[in-house]
C-alpha cells in the first residue's frame, strides 16, 4: 500500500524561477522590500510549486492506494481465457 497527501495550498504572489537549491526564501518584488509568496518552477521535468510557511498549505486528504501490475492483469485474464 501507498499512500500520498492531497494539499491544499496558497500560492498567492508567485515567481517563476530557473532551479536553485541556495534558495531559502522567495526574492523580493521589484522596487518593494516586500517578497513574493511563492515560487514556481521545474524540478526534474515536473512542475513545481514551492511555498515558504507552513501556514499556507493544510493536508486535505489522505489517499491509500495499491498499484496492480500489468502483467499481474494480463495474466489472469489469460488464464480466464484458456478455460
Amino acid at each position: 500500500m501507498k499512500q500520498i497527501f492531497i494539499a491544499k495550498v496558497l500560492v498567492g504572489n508567485s515567481v517563476k524561477l530557473d532551479a536553485n537549491s541556495s534558495l531559502i526564501i522567495p526574492p523580493k518584488l521589484p522596487q518593494s522590500n516586500q517578497r513574493y509568496d511563492s515560487v514556481e518552477g521545474f524540478t526534474k521535468n515536473t512542475k513545481v510549486h514551492i511555498v515558504y510557511g507552513n501556514a499556507k498549505s493544510y493536508p486535505a486528504y489522505l489517499v491509500t492506494y495499491k498499484i496492480e501490475h500489468q502483467s499481474a492483469k494480463l495474466g489472469s485474464h489469460a488464464k480466464t481465457l484458456k478455460n
